[in-house]
């Protein structure tokens, strides 16, 4: 039998190693709440049903205006889209794409923002 490393469970892995052990459960999870807290309570507002609160929640983390302008975070960017790549690939599918819309609906702003957008298109046309 061969083995065969799986990326998705790497990447994951070394995610939830960033977080304080006070915030993960004895396998290494992040413990309910403090996901549901995370990104300005984003995925709390998602997990109960309030999507335009998830929407607006997740905007003020970002830093984003009403007119989608700067005075961003392109560190709370990218922490963003990872969390919804490894939610994609070993969480809440449905999770991870709905901030990957959201990251995606962004109106272009001619920044590094704007490759983050285009990733969270492509990879929202791939997951079809």
């Amino acid at each position: 039998m061969t083995y065969s490393r799986d990326e998705a469970a790497v990447k994951q892995e070394k995610y939830f190693f960033s977080f304080h052990k006070d915030v993960l459960d004895e396998n290494g999870k992040l413990l309910a709440s403090h996901k549901r807290s995370l990104f300005n309570n984003t995925i709390g507002h998602y997990l109960n049903g309030a999507l335009e609160e998830a929407r607006l929640s997740l905007s003020k983390y970002l830093g984003l205006t009403d007119n989608g302008k700067k005075k961003y975070s392109y560190a709370k960017f990218q922490d963003v889209v990872s969390f919804a790549d490894i939610e994609i690939d070993c969480g809440d599918k449905a999770l991870g794409q709905f901030i990957l819309t959201l990251i995606a609906s962004l109106p272009r702003n001619y920044s590094a923002i704007d490759d983050l957008s285009i990733y969270a298109k492509e990879k929202l046309q791939i997951l079809g």
